[in-house]
């Protein structure tokens, strides 16, 4: 056992919301499940340059695309150089690239944005030079034109600004080019570096292609202060380093074409954890700037979640406790494990686990605060009771009740959220299970749904009928019923899809 004095991390205390705020902090833990995907885009080649010069209004990201572009080409570094005229670009091309051959609209899309954005700046000073070491091609006036080689494969750009704009350039490909593989260099000073954590980390892992790729490996710098570390290799066409956060974290990003993007949904799967992900062939939307939401990404970011679990039964294996502040610090991180544990109906594992993280929050009162509290006796009680512990899991099951009883002010609203905790965490126990709910659950449940329906509450009540179709199989007519309820009580695309794919 612990024995240490409670110092709060940086975990804030949460007030008792209503559904649509408890919607947010569950799923917010881990999420129900993989939502539909987003899908991609493609561009026909006659509708290119207008759906771009329509998308790329801001033409102050042309370097930003530029540099995209130069990744892309595998160039083995970038020198960038600005004053008060403006921004000059100089990179080594590989092998020889004859603009008139590139895919615009595909593999060479980055190129195309840059030059869509200078055009809505109309800046006539800025150009443009792709030189193969026997023709030099210069663009101007939306068109490529020869000149004559310098006899070097290398490319050249020089966009015109003033100091002001200058500035910004600087601070933004600071800001999203710091972890690029391929050296940038700004003013003859080093722009880019290995990979380092934002956020101080309980555990970590470099995830390395088994497999050596074509593309730079990603340079990672250890945490300091890390329990555990490891750089291992994987069956996979990524790499990616990946951390459990000793507190608040910023989440994913994704290292594309030198460029950190953010990454959606991982912070809905993965929260606790954060890292970066170097993967080239996730799809971005037409501007470039975000990643596509679709099948490739819900897979990469399975992979990882696997990877988050495998991580946190690493530090369970520790020999030691963890401190009260390691504990609580990572508790988000830990009860996303436990949840995904409880989802791949590995009970025995989620068990120990709970019990470990108990022990190792036991010389404090992190605990007393309700939902963090609840929601982690209900989930220990609903892990033991299949692992062969039916008493330790009543045991459980009663301390929740207690905490739902030691909150006599404000009863009403504490029992709401009990019960859609209780919901919530059942239908992922119960996951693969014809009804998903148990009855009694089921009854509840829906009387309180059309509670909220008669107070007026009706985009409450969507949210809770939703809740209840899903805890039936697909077919069943009980789903169809409550998906039709929600769409009733609010017609929003969430409800109304469920629906339609239910009648389809």
């Amino acid at each position: 056992m612990i024995h240490a004095s409670l110092r709060r991390s940086g975990i804030a205390h949460f007030e008792i919301p209503g559904v649509d705020a408890l919607t947010d902090y569950l799923e917010g833990l881990a999420c129900l499940g993989s939502q539909e995907s987003r899908g991609s885009f493609t561009i026909a080649p006659d509708q290119l340059w207008t759906r771009l010069r329509q998308s790329m209004n801001n033409g102050q990201n042309a370097p930003q695309a530029l540099l995209r572009w130069l990744h892309a080409q595998k160039t083995p570094n970038i020198v960038l150089d600005g004053d008060s005229t403006g921004l000059s670009v100089r990179a080594h091309l590989p092998t020889p690239v004859t603009p008139k051959a590139l895919d615009y609209a595909g593999a060479d899309i980055d190129l195309a944005r840059t030059v869509a954005a200078i055009e809505t700046l109309g800046d006539s000073k800025t150009s443009l030079e792709i030189d193969d070491g026997a023709t030099r091609w210069s663009w101007s006036s939306a068109e490529w034109k020869t000149i004559e080689s310098q006899g070097q494969r290398e490319f050249q750009a020089h966009f015109s600004a003033g100091p002001k704009l200058v500035s910004e350039w600087a601070r933004r490909l600071q800001s999203c080019f710091r972890f690029s593989p391929t050296p940038i260099t700004w003013n003859h000073q080093q722009l880019s570096g290995p990979y380092s954590f934002t956020f101080p980390a309980l555990v970590w892992r470099h995830l390395r292609p088994l497999e050596r790729s074509e593309s730079r490996p990603l340079l990672v710098k250890s945490p300091a202060e890390a329990l555990e570390q490891y750089r291992v290799p994987r069956h996979q066409d990524v790499e990616a380093a990946i951390a459990l956060a000793r507190g608040p974290c910023d989440g994913f990003w994704l290292l594309h074409h030198g460029e950190l993007l953010p990454v959606p949904r991982a912070n809905k799967e993965l929260p606790g954890f954060g890292g970066v992900i170097l993967a080239q062939r996730l799809r971005v939307d037409i501007q470039g700037d975000n990643v596509v939401e679709n099948s490739d990404l819900i897979r990469l970011l399975h992979s990882f979640r696997d990877e988050a679990v495998d991580m946190a039964l690493q530090l369970y294996n520790r020999e030691s406790l963890l401190t009260v502040e390691q504990a609580e610090s990572g508790f988000p991180g830990l009860l996303t494990v436990l949840l995904h544990l409880l989802d791949g109906q590995r009970f025995t594992e989620g068990h120990l686990l709970a019990e470990w993280l108990r022990a190792n929050l036991s010389a404090g009162n992190f605990l007393q605060d309700f939902r963090h509290g609840y929601t982690f006796d209900t989930l220990c009680s609903l892990l033991a009771e299949p692992a062969g512990h039916p008493q330790t899991a009543l045991r459980w099951q009663k301390q929740a009740e207690a905490r739902l009883r030691e909150q006599p002010s404000r009863f009403s609203a504490v029992r709401e959220e009990a019960l859609l905790i209780n919901a919530r965490l059942e239908l992922r126990a119960r996951r693969g299970q014809p009804r998903r709910l148990s009855g009694d659950l089921h009854s509840r449940l829906l009387q309180f749904a059309h509670q909220l329906k008669s107070r007026g509450e009706r985009e409450r009540a969507a949210s809770v009928f939703h809740l209840l179709g899903h805890s039936f199989q697909p077919g069943d007519p009980q789903r169809r019923e409550h998906f039709e309820e929600a769409v009733e009580c609010s017609p929003s695309a969430n409800y109304t899809s469920a629906l339609t794919e239910e009648i389809s």
